[in-house]
């Protein structure tokens, strides 16, 4: 299915080049036609080959992994600081119930 979704613009180009050599009479007409058909046909190859060469590298893996450890360590230092302000957090609370405490009694 997916190779008759490449090749559509293909047809559509051979479709519009007969419906133009029935409707004109020159027959010289044709070479440009049949040069649009061929281009249209290498144009969809190019772009097939360009994203099979984009999807299949074996060069991401390397990358791939750097990046999770990278996320990792930042991740990491995240929970570090969000531990040192919970605890501050808690001090300042502390404090605070300490100095109305004091301002009750």
């Amino acid at each position: 299915m997916r190779k008759l979704f490449h090749l559509a613009p293909v047809v559509a180009i051979v479709v519009l080049g007969l419906v133009l050599i029935s409707i004109i009479e020159d027959e010289h007409i044709l070479i440009p036609i049949v040069a649009m058909v061929l281009g249209g046909f290498m144009f969809t190859r190019i772009m097939e080959y360009m994203k099979l060469k984009a999807t299949v590298s074996g060069d991401k893996d390397g990358p791939q992994d750097e990046m999770q450890d990278r996320l990792h360590a930042i991740e990491r230092r995240l929970t570090d600081v969000q531990d040192v302000m919970i605890a501050l957090s808690e001090k300042m609370d502390r404090m605070d119930a300490g100095e109305k405490h004091e301002k009750l009694v």
